[in-house]
């Protein structure tokens, strides 16, 4: 992929799979933006705790502010996750295999927990009448060559989707339209050892 495109550094990946709570903060805002507050009745993590870690995950760039308000007396700052999880191949070879295992363990999960909250649990009106909603799974047998072509065609629909981001984005600036979040999951794995 290319080198220009956003990518999770091995330090953060590192971060994220040495604290445990680091990756429930993550799943909760992934599935939508939350106070401190919010989030410890989410989690059930002790205040203090969430504090902390809010903080050291927005200086490492997983999560941003995105709002302010004043409540109680206080100001309540709301996060959300940043960008994507995105790792290309020289990043993904310096990573062990157990912190592979676990960088995709927290990737499916925040992934997962999005797409049940949107699909199943709450979906808006809209979400639910869009028919370009789409949920594909497709078993392949494949050989290594098989392999290697449907990985290209997955790592140039994630290089298009951050095309198109940032596209989107630049159309956006300054827009009070109507919008929302949407989230693409990408996924390819070998689903069973061959015979």
């Amino acid at each position: 992929m290319s080198s220009s495109r956003p990518k999770v550094l091995k330090a953060m990946v590192e971060s994220l799979v040495a604290h445990p709570e680091r990756l429930r903060l993550a799943s909760a805002l992934a599935v939508a933006p939350a106070s401190a507050a919010e989030l410890a009745e989410l989690t059930e993590l002790p205040p203090a705790k969430i504090r902390r870690e809010l903080r050291a995950m927005k200086e490492e760039g997983f999560i941003e502010s995105i709002k302010s308000e004043g409540r109680r007396g206080t100001v309540e700052h709301f996060y959300s996750v940043i960008g994507d999880l995105v790792i290309d191949n020289d990043e993904l070879a310096k990573l062990s295999l157990d912190q592979r295992r676990q960088m995709n363990s927290q990737i499916l999960k925040l992934g997962i927990a999005e797409a049940i909250a949107s699909l199943v649990t709450k979906p808006s009106q809209r979400g639910m009448e869009r028919i370009e909603t789409t949920l594909v799974r497709t078993p392949v047998l494949v050989d290594e060559q098989g392999w290697k072509e449907i990985a290209k065609v997955h790592e140039e629909a994630v290089e298009r989707m951050i095309e198109l981001r940032k596209e989107i984005a630049v159309r956006l600036e300054g827009s009070d339209g109507d919008l929302f979040r949407a989230t693409s999951l990408i996924m390819l794995f070998e689903s069973e050892t061959s015979a």
